[in-house]
């Protein structure tokens, strides 16, 4: 049997400087199948941020441990070292899938963890994208927003006025509607594409604040069927302005 190969890239000329002195070197983990003829073969690639200086140490603590809990999930170790350990126990599961299944698909795994910051928040963002054959991949987004200052876990509550889900409801149906590219008048039980609760659409959980506003991240299983890829609203914040309470982290 082919030796499979294993690439740990450390990219240190990535290393970045937050305003608030939160130091960070972007890395990638790579593994690919071998032999790989022309770019086609199975691979898996973790893309993500390693912490390495920070004012605030217990935030520090929390992010680091937060990036591995989001890439290596209930695993009873969680180390760096062992995302090389996830990249290729994918590959295996592959080769060993490959001897009994005709015809199948090459696997492909993409995870990426990004760190954001805006105003007085910082936030981390996870993305997976995963085929190991069948008609669809797998698509999911999650993410965790921390006040710099306290380290404390932040939420949509904490930015946003009391009844901000239901003022800007109408604005993201409108959104949502708009990337499913569904004609604005159709009823929300008449799209097939969403997901809903009781009839109502709710506020995804995975929310990002990005230089351009509110993204709102719905993985496909959260809002859409599973042959849809996953939709990202963005709400700007011109329009978000009304809903931001006074004093906000974002300091818009």
């Amino acid at each position: 049997m082919k030796k499979l190969y294993f690439i740990v890239i450390f990219l240190f000329f990535c290393t970045n400087i937050f305003a608030q002195k939160i130091k960070f070197q972007s890395r990638v983990v790579l593994e690919k199948e071998t032999p790989c003829l022309k770019g086609n073969c199975a691979s898996c690639e973790i893309i993500f941020p390693k912490i390495t200086d920070c004012s605030n140490k217990n935030l520090e603590k929390k992010l680091n441990d937060e990036i591995l809990v989001m890439v290596l999930g209930d695993s009873k170790e969680r180390q760096y070292k062992l995302f090389g350990d996830k990249a290729k126990a994918f590959i295996k599961d592959y080769k060993e899938t490959k001897k009994t299944t005709e015809g199948m698909g090459k696997w492909q795994q993409k995870i990426k963890v990004e760190l954001l910051e805006v105003g007085n928040m910082i936030s981390l963002v996870y993305r997976e994208y995963t085929y190991s054959g069948g008609e669809t991949p797998y698509n999911i987004h999650n993410a965790l927003h921390f006040d710099i200052k306290t380290a404390k876990k932040i939420t949509l509550d904490d930015v946003l006025v009391e009844d901000y889900q239901e003022k800007l409801m109408p604005l993201l149906t409108q959104k949502l509607k708009k990337a499913l590219k569904v004609d604005e008048k159709t009823p929300l039980k008449d799209i097939s594409e969403l997901k809903l609760d009781n009839g109502k659409l709710k506020f995804s959980n995975a929310f990002a604040f990005r230089k351009d506003g509110l993204h709102l991240n719905y993985s496909h299983f959260e809002v859409t069927q599973a042959s849809i890829m996953p939709v990202s609203p963005v709400i700007s914040y011109k329009e978000l302005k009304p809903f931001l309470k006074k004093g906000n982290l974002l300091g818009k």
